[in-house]
């Protein structure tokens, strides 16, 4: 499964896809709460679809033009070290 955080411009969504399919999202409106929320957001979004951190082994940064600078950076890093950490659990 792929974990996709999207950010389009102020808005964050978070999707769990299996292939095409999307098996659980969540998200919220206000990205200047990213760095607070973003990880406790992700834990709920698995936990409460009875999924484990070790069924998703990717992460996919996803952000617009418009999003400003440091949350998308907040969402690639957040993503990069989601598949740093996949690999290492292999």
């Amino acid at each position: 499964m792929v974990l996709e955080i999207i950010l389009e411009k102020s808005n964050v969504k978070l999707l769990i896809k299996d292939g095409d399919k999307i098996v659980a999202q969540s998200g919220w409106d206000g990205d200047l709460s990213l760095s607070e929320r973003l990880l406790g957001e992700i834990d709920n979004l698995l936990r409460c679809n009875g999924f484990s951190k070790e069924q998703v082994g990717k992460a996919v940064a996803v952000y617009d033009e418009e999003s400003s600078v440091t949350s998308a950076r907040i969402v690639q890093t957040v993503a990069d070290a989601w598949n740093i950490a996949s690999v290492a659990r292999k």
